[in-house]
C-alpha cells in the first residue's frame, strides 16, 4: 500500500475539463501519486486527463440511482482507495498552495473540511438534513441542537483504518441514497458519532 495519495471521482463527461484543471493545479503542488476513478462513461476522457497528469485511471462501479448517483457512489471511494493516507478530492477544485495541514495524523483519523462558514444550525444546512428525518430522526436532532462545522465532502482526507470513511459514512448515505448530496448530508449528521476526526 502506498503511504500517501490524491484520489478523483469522475463520472460525466461535463466535469472533465473541471478535473482537468484541478489536477493541473494540483501537479503544482503535489509530485506524489493521483488516481481517478471512473465508470465506463468517462473512462477515454479520464485516461486523457492521467496521461497528461502523471495519475493512474481505476474502474468504479457506482451504485446506480435515477438521479445523484455520483453522490449516493462517492462513499464508497475509501475502501477502494490504493493508500495509506488519503486525501479525497472533488472535480471542481482548485489548489492555490501547499495542502500538509490536510494529511491524517495516522491510518484511523478523519479529517472533513468546513463548508466555508456554514454550521448546524444554519438555515441551508437545517434544511437539507430536515429532509433526512423519516430515515434517521435522532441523528438529524442531535445534529441541529449543537452548532457543528458543517461539512464540505468535496474536501476530505483519511487514513485507511478510518470507521468513519470506510464505513460509518457510506452506511448513513444509504439510509436515504438518491437525494441531493446525500454524501455530504449524510457525513455531516454521522462525523460526530466517530473517534479521531479533526476539523
Amino acid at each position: 500500500m502506498t503511504d500517501r495519495g490524491v484520489i478523483y471521482l469522475n463520472m460525466a463527461l461535463k466535469c472533465s475539463v473541471r478535473l482537468a484543471v484541478s489536477v493541473r493545479s494540483l501537479r503544482k503542488f503535489w509530485g506524489g501519486p493521483v488516481t481517478i476513478f471512473g465508470d465506463e462513461t468517462a473512462r477515454a476522457v479520464n485516461e486523457q486527463i492521467a496521461q497528461q497528469a502523471d495519475a493512474v485511471v481505476m474502474p468504479f462501479e457506482p451504485i446506480k440511482m435515477r438521479r445523484h448517483s455520483a453522490y449516493t457512489s462517492k462513499p464508497l471511494l475509501p475502501s477502494l482507495s490504493p493508500y495509506r493516507l488519503t486525501l479525497q478530492m472533488d472535480a471542481d477544485t482548485m489548489f492555490f498552495g501547499k495542502f500538509d495541514e490536510l494529511w491524517p495524523a495516522d491510518e484511523e483519523e478523519t479529517v472533513p473540511t468546513q463548508f466555508s462558514d456554514w454550521v448546524s444550525t444554519g438555515n441551508r444546512i437545517r434544511g437539507r438534513t430536515n429532509k433526512w428525518r423519516k430515515c434517521c430522526q435522532e441523528l438529524v436532532e442531535a445534529h441541529q441542537s449543537q452548532r457543528r462545522p458543517a461539512i464540505n465532502t468535496g474536501v476530505i482526507a483519511y487514513g485507511c483504518r478510518s470507521a468513519l470513511a470506510r464505513e460509518g459514512w457510506l452506511a448513513t448515505t444509504m439510509l436515504n441514497p438518491g437525494v441531493f448530496i446525500a454524501d455530504e448530508t449524510a457525513f455531516d449528521l454521522c462525523w460526530p458519532l466517530f473517534p479521531k476526526v479533526r476539523v
